[in-house]
């Protein structure tokens, strides 16, 4: 294990208490206390090679939760969440053996996160881009970063975020390119980078499931995609207390 990601791991048991009490206070997760929860289909762009392999493995159901990253109700200036759960049909709280979560946010790089709130469209999920925020490895491409960006034009209509979603899934627009790129290093910021489209995420409807026991895990990696880093490991502690110190059916 690199030294890096041994000191993530430290650094969030120390973090673990404090992001345990946070989530008992307020009866639910942390960050991303409360979500839009939509069904999703993944189909393949890439075709060949490596990059085809990986997109077949991703193909087929998605389940997509949009959240703010700290507020649990209201619009306010904030980082906005995408997780997706590549998993398989019928999509459910309950993750499977072959799942795989992937958690994304509107922060292009760690240093970049006291910035990102202001550089968020708070009012319109699909009026922003999101990223991995930090590398992973994913065989057969090596250590990569992650960019998933909406597909078409913005949209004009007016509405709350989830009414801007059913909308947008009601004239067929919900779909998304989820976009790869070999990891450029901590420095350059992902726009740099030379992306390439692996799948296209198409939304399908919103779903209507009890979220209390929805618990996304970054370190679901039963189709291959594993992050690495310092970030990612600081999470390892963190996310785990967080999710465990809620009250019994709170959010």
């Amino acid at each position: 294990m690199a030294r890096g990601e041994i000191t993530g791991r430290i650094a969030g048991l120390a973090l673990s208490p404090f992001t345990g009490l946070i989530s008992a206070a307020r009866h639910s997760r942390m960050f991303h206390p409360s979500g839009i929860l939509c069904a999703a289909e993944a189909e393949p762009i890439a075709a060949v090679g490596a990059a085809g392999e990986l997109a077949a493995r991703l193909a087929g159901p998605v389940l997509v939760r949009w959240s703010s990253a700290w507020w649990k109700t209201g619009e306010w200036i904030d980082v906005l969440g995408c997780a997706l759960r590549f998993s398989e049909a019928p999509l459910g709280v309950e993750p499977k053996p072959s799942d795989q979560d992937l958690l994304l946010a509107t922060i292009q790089r760690p240093w970049t996160m006291p910035f990102a709130p202001l550089t968020t469209h708070d009012h319109d999920f699909f009026a922003n881009t999101y990223y991995g925020v930090s590398p992973f490895d994913v065989a057969p491409l090596g250590r990569i970063e992650w960019r998933f960006r909406p597909e078409g034009a913005p949209s004009l209509y007016r509405g709350t975020r989830e009414e801007r979603i059913a909308y947008r899934i009601g004239n067929g627009s919900a779909s998304l390119f989820l976009d790869w790129s070999a990891y450029a290093g901590p420095l350059k910021r992902p726009i740099a980078a030379r992306f390439e489209p692996l799948l296209r995420v198409r939304l399908s409807g919103l779903l209507d499931l009890d979220q209390r026991d929805l618990r996304f895990d970054p370190f679901r990696s039963g189709r291959g995609i594993e992050p690495v880093g310092f970030v990612h490991n600081l999470r390892r502690a963190a996310y785990w207390t967080s999710q465990r110190s809620r009250p019994s059916g709170s959010d």
